[in-house]
């Protein structure tokens, strides 16, 4: 443990991740290191890999619910931000924040990233939940990834390779399924851009900007609870609810709404007023408190009309364990 702390003097122990996380959920990390470039980034992934220490790199925490328990495992805070331009891309650091990628696109008068405006996330994080709105998503702007992988290679991967689909990709269903303390970590983005003139670009975002500010809540959130449901499985429904269909799919608010989901709540976790596919955290929530009311929803979805919701948040860690007595010597050599 000395030995490690020594490479990496900055790294924290028993770091709170409510801290690091948009809804302001999670209990104590193990370890906590924050990466503010590529390289710091590679090196403690690899010393993690080579160690076999459990890893866990997150961006700015939407998206994200840690359990009360914490992680019992090195958390990497992504805080990336280099940018580069080449012809017609902007090849991009995971860690940078989508909000500052959009304000440098638009001082160089470039564009096509606007609907991403208003999204609380990293580059990294929009691009393994092909994360979208208004119309686009990172399926249609990302050219290429680069990674480093569980054997600590960098690769580069094409935008065919990573399996795009609504809100997924091939990383994010990898994650299902594997050890989530030990997954690829996305270091870089290729993203198509175009020239545009400064202040339409501005204009977008604005525009984009109120329409979240009027429609999303405004206290603590992991941000959309559930994937909206695709019309084509449930063509009946969709007719039968006179539901307006938005790209497809049947929103997932709506049908909360019908079965009097905003006015459900467990402790201080609570289905937001403002719109029916977040959950807020309205006080002092606990992440055992949002994943039960996740449950609820989801089992009067599928009593009320038959859909097995899926969701788009992820809840990492041990959410069976009590917050105390948890942390392991992993560290230990006796």
């Amino acid at each position: 443990m000395e030995k490690f702390k020594k490479e990496f003097p900055e790294i924290k122990e028993n770091e709170p991740l409510r801290k690091h996380t948009t809804i302001r959920i999670g209990g104590p990390a193990k370890l906590f290191y924050e990466a503010k470039n590529i390289d710091d980034l590679k090196k403690i992934i690899k010393k993690a890999l080579d160690q076999n220490i459990p890893y866990l790199v997150i961006g700015n925490g939407s998206n994200i619910i840690f359990a009360d328990i914490g992680a019992d495992a090195l958390i990497i805070k992504n805080s990336t931000g280099g940018l580069i331009f080449e012809s017609s891309e902007a090849i991009c650091d995971s860690g940078m924040p989508i909000a500052r990628l959009l304000r440098k696109l638009a001082e160089s008068d470039l564009g096509g990233l606007e609907f991403l405006a208003g999204i609380p996330g990293t580059i990294g994080g929009a691009v393994y939940g092909n994360a979208g709105a208004y119309g686009g998503s990172m399926a249609d702007v990302t050219r290429g990834v680069l990674i480093l992988d569980v054997d600590g290679k960098v690769i580069q991967i094409g935008k065919d390779d990573m399996k795009f689909k609504y809100r997924s990709s091939y990383l994010k269903e990898t994650a299902k399924i594997h050890d989530r303390f030990k997954m690829p970590v996305i270091l870089q983005a290729r993203l198509q851009i175009s020239p545009k003139p400064k202040e339409g670009i501005l204009r977008l975002i604005n525009n984009y900007i109120k329409i979240r500010i009027g429609k999303y809540p405004a206290k603590p959130s992991s941000g959309s609870v559930f994937k909206n449901v695709e019309v084509d499985k449930y063509p009946k429904l969709a007719k039968d609810l006179k539901v307006k269909i938005i790209n497809g799919k049947i929103p997932v608010g709506f049908l909360i709404e019908v079965i009097g989901g905003k006015n459900l709540k467990i402790g201080d976790a609570e289905v937001s007023r403002e719109h029916a596919n977040f959950i807020i955290n309205s006080g002092r929530a606990k992440a055992a408190d949002i994943k039960k009311l996740v449950g609820l929803i989801k089992e009067k979805i599928k009593k009320e009309f038959g859909i097995e919701l899926e969701e788009e948040i992820e809840f990492i860690g041990d959410f069976s364990a009590r917050p105390k007595g948890f942390l392991s010597k992993i560290f230990d050599k006796s």
